[in-house]
């Protein structure tokens, strides 16, 4: 029979959902709460991110069901120990080798387990700071490198802006930093790790740009307000740093450091104490008169100064700069400067200027060997070349002065001594030329007569061109000869002459050489070439020395109408010389010999002159001369004597002249002789003396275009109350 049902209290879909939800409550206590405590929470695990199981009991859970389906075994299992893993092992390993500073070690060990586990990051990151640690930082600025370049963690950029920095390789360093700044604006440390990199690499102004942000958003932190002092004051603004300082309160940590540096501001800021007045000492006495222009007294001082100091070199040359440019006594400057160098040794720069010196007192030969010794041992000195070449120039050496100036030319282009110099060369050599050559064009007059009725008369022109070493000189003339024929009866002649003379000139106008040829024409006697050579030197002291050849007319020497007519010729050589002695003295000499070859006979006439003078002043000349002329043979007779033919003339005369020569405008000359012959005449028994006057006159006038010279001469002596005159008037216009 079955069995009654009794009726449910609970509602059975209640019962299964109660016990269902206790089930999973209990469950998430489990997973959520017991476990965790259990398994994760005292695993003590490293960064590495590899787990490890521990060694606590594991959890029952019981079923829902009334009876338990599951019967614990009689006999629990023994539990498994954990295996550490190899991150693990590392660690163990390393951890003691870097307590030790066995860093190489470490750092061995590290390697061989990335060889296993390159992507084990943290193990890369320690094996680069115990690279630092290892004194290698290429190596450590390699590895941190790879690690920003692959993971870019902040961290590692920190670290290797750290690195560069103590590297010095301050600006990526500083790219490096700035990046970090950007993308952690707010992180304060890190600014302030930048504003202490800046203060490290001595940029100022940008470490206070920092500091100063930093002291805005954190005012409480006082390293700020200390770091911002630090850098005004190490800015030179000490006062600004005092004024950060003082915001920094007694009671602060830095309190006290701030106050030392508060300390070493101020007494920046305080002036300096006034020292004791000290004595003064005999240069500063010496400097104090020349200060107040008490020349003489400095001058004394100086001495004095120099006499007990004697091996101070600083000293000495103040002396000469003192002597040379405040009192000016150029001679004094010149012993102090001997004795400089006698005492220190030679200086390149005080030889120069002791060469300038005599210079300026006029004493260029003394200059001279200073000089020469100085280009000697400092061949590259352009001054010294240059005012070498003043010097040969003042001494008239122009050859040696312009090769003296090329020399510092080739040194230095603009060398003032020789810029001035060269031009000046030039200029005395085309003053010289134009001083012994008649440059220009114009009339030339001459006149000449003697009591012995014989007359010449030249009327003519000439022109010249010249360049800076060839003259070119044309002349043409209308002449008249008047006088006696061979019969003894009054005749005269005339016809015209004319001639070319190339000169030539070297080393600087001191060498002339010309050639000369021409015709002279006469209507009765016709037509004689001539022609002439001569070759001319002239010394830098005023003398000269020359030598001439000519083929002419003998009537040009023997002053006859006679000899014209008996077409007689003369080659006429001639030496000439002249040297100054001294500043009052002067000697001249001349020789000649004469070959007139006409009339049937070549008849020699030798001759030679020796004149003395002395300066009387500026404008006055004494002189004294003595001349000799004879004959070998007698002059030939052709109806008439043809020429004055003496066995021996010697006439000796005193004279006084008087002359002014300019460079330009006016001149004149006047010369007054007297004296005596003795005279041996060919148609006379017995040779006898005769008296000897003349007297001479002239005026010129010189301009840049103009040249205008007359001047007139009167001779008596001979024999027989023999006189002569003449005149000459020559014009020249320079284009």
């Amino acid at each position: 029979m079955a069995k009654p049902e009794r009726a449910r209290r609970i509602p059975y879909w209640v019962s299964y959902g109660l016990t269902a939800g206790a089930l999973l409550a209990v469950t998430g206590a489990l997973v959520l709460i017991v476990l965790p405590a259990r398994f994760v929470l005292v695993a003590d695990l490293r960064e590495s991110g590899v787990s490890f199981p521990t060694t606590s009991d594991a959890l029952a859970f019981p079923m829902a069901t009334r009876d338990s389906l599951i019967q614990p075994p009689p006999v629990l299992p023994a539990p498994v120990e954990p295996q550490p893993g190899p991150a693990e092992l590392l660690w163990a390993d390393v951890d003691p080798l870097l307590a030790d500073g066995r860093y190489e070690t470490a750092i061995e060990r590290m390697d061989l387990y990335l060889l296993d586990h390159p992507g084990d990051f943290s193990v890369r990151r320690e094996r680069a700071r115990t690279l630092v640690l290892a004194g290698r930082p290429e190596a450590a600025r390699a590895a941190f490198e790879g690690l920003v370049r692959q993971i870019g963690a902040p961290a590692d950029r920190l670290s290797l802006a750290r690195l560069l920095r103590d590297l010095g390789e301050a600006d990526e360093a500083e790219a490096l930093y700035r990046d970090l700044i950007a993308d952690r604006p707010t992180n304060l440390e890190l600014r302030h790790e930048v504003a202490r990199f800046y203060m490290w690499a001595e940029r100022y102004a940008e470490a206070e740009i920092l500091l100063r942000d930093l002291v805005a958003r954190a005012p409480a932190d006082d390293s700020y307000r200390l770091d911002l002092a630090r850098v005004l004051y190490w800015a030179d603004r000490p006062a600004e740093a005092r004024i950060v300082l003082a915001g920094i309160p007694d009671d602060s940590p830095l309190a006290a450091e701030a106050r030392t540096l508060d300390e070493t501001l101020a007494a920046l800021l305080r002036p300096p104490p006034e020292p004791d007045p000290e004595p003064e000492t005999v240069v500063q006495l010496a400097r104090r008169a020349a200060a107040d222009d008490d020349l003489e007294s400095a001058a004394r001082l100086y001495a004095r100064a120099v006499l007990e100091s004697p091996g101070d070199r600083a000293l000495a040359l103040e002396h000469i700069d003192f002597l040379q440019y405040r009192l000016e006594d150029f001679d004094a400057t010149i012993l102090a400067i001997i004795a400089f160098e006698d005492r220190f040794g030679a200086d390149p720069d005080l030889s120069y200027r002791l060469a300038e010196l005599y210079v300026w007192a006029g004493r260029e030969d003394e200059a001279r060997p200073v000089l020469e010794r100085l280009v000697r041992s400092h061949p590259d000195r352009a001054d010294a070349w240059g005012l070498l070449g003043d010097v040969l120039r003042y001494a008239d050496e122009r050859s040696a002065a312009r090769r003296a100036y090329e020399r510092a030319l080739a040194i230095a282009n603009d060398e003032p001594h020789a810029t001035a110099g060269i031009p000046e060369l030039d200029r005395l050599r085309a003053q010289t030329i134009a001083a012994r050559e008649p440059i220009g064009l114009g009339p030339a007059i001459s006149l000449f007569g003697d009591s012995d009725d014989f007359l010449r008369f030249d009327l003519g022109g000439s022109a010249a061109w010249t360049t800076s070493a060839v003259t070119i000189d044309v002349t043409a003339a209308y002449r008249r000869l008047e006088g006696r024929d061979l019969a003894g009866f009054e005749a005269s002649d005339d016809g015209f002459f004319a001639g070319a003379q190339g000169s030539f000139w070297w080393s600087e106008a001191s060498l002339r050489a010309a050639v000369r040829a021409g015709i002279d024409h006469l209507e009765t006697t016709g037509t004689e070439p001539t022609f002439g050579v001569s070759l001319e030197r002239f010394g830098r002291d005023g003398g000269s020395l020359s030598l001439h050849y000519d083929h002419a007319p003998a009537y040009l020497l023997a002053a006859t109408l006679e000899s014209a007519l008996a077409e007689v010729a003369a080659n006429h050589v001639r030496i000439l010389g002249s040297k100054p002695l001294g500043d009052q003295w002067a000697l001249a000499a001349s020789a000649d010999l004469a070959l007139f070859d006409g009339g049937g006979l070549t008849n020699s006439r030798i001759g030679g002159a020796v004149a003395l003078s002395r300066r009387l002043g500026r404008l006055f000349r004494a002189e004294f001369g003595s001349r000799v002329l004879g004959f070998a043979d007698p002059a030939p007779i052709l109806g008439r004597r043809l020429y004055w033919d003496p066995n021996l003339f010697w006439s000796s005369t005193v004279g006084l002249s008087l002359a002014r020569v300019p460079e330009r405008g006016l001149g004149y000359r006047a010369r007054l002789t007297g004296g005596a012959a003795w005279s041996d005449e060919r148609d006379v028994a017995a040779p006898r003396w005769v008296p000897q006057f003349g007297v001479d006159a002239g005026v010129s006038w010189l301009s840049e275009s103009t040249m205008f010279d007359l001047g007139a001469f009167y001779r008596r002596g001979r024999e027989d109350e023999y006189n002569s005159f003449g005149l000459d008037l020559t014009l020249r216009v320079r284009p």
